[in-house]
């Protein structure tokens, strides 16, 4: 990050904390794109595939939820997130994923319903699917913001995490992995 307090993203914070605590060389690739949806990350597969994971992290959300069509955008994502997983799974059947609920976005910006919704999602998917895990970062951000503004856990104040946010995020998929 060029801005202060220089903080790395969350798929960085993992790295970084696995390599530390293992000891271990991983290799890091990040192939996502600010804006994007999980349509978007479906369509990513070869590259995807490239990489050959032996963890995969998918964090879409964000991007997918918003204030038309309820419920078909949750279904889409559903269908794209499914295909995520089993264009992995064909291509590595041993791959662990860890799928992420992300951060709720400002209720004054955007409802939250499909953010609920996408969440219930993934936990079919997770329940569907071996060896994929639910990072819940959507439950902790709930519970920050029982005691917390918005604006101490967002980049933007509207859909963003900062800093802070980035740290959970990583913990809580660190946690999945321990």
């Amino acid at each position: 990050m060029r801005r202060f307090p220089h903080q790395p993203p969350f798929g960085e914070l993992v790295v970084s904390r696995l390599r530390q605590e293992t000891g271990t060389a991983l290799t890091f690739h990040n192939i996502s794109r600010a804006g994007a949806g999980a349509d978007w990350g479906l369509g990513l597969m070869a590259a995807l595939m490239e990489t050959n994971p032996d963890l995969a992290i998918i964090a879409f959300g964000m991007n997918d939820a918003g204030h038309e069509n309820h419920g078909q955008r949750s279904d889409r994502y559903e269908q794209s997130v499914r295909g995520i997983i089993e264009g992995l799974r064909a291509h590595n059947p041993e791959v662990d994923i860890i799928l992420v609920a992300n951060m709720l976005s400002n209720p004054e910006f955007r409802p939250q319903a499909d953010h609920f919704e996408n969440r219930k999602r993934l936990v079919k998917l997770g329940d569907e699917f071996e060896r994929v895990a639910i990072a819940d970062v959507m439950a902790v951000t709930e519970a920050i913001l029982q005691r917390k503004k918005f604006a101490d856990i967002s980049g933007n104040n509207l859909n963003h995490p900062n800093d802070f946010l980035h740290r959970i995020y990583a913990d809580v998929i660190l946690g999945l992995i321990r």
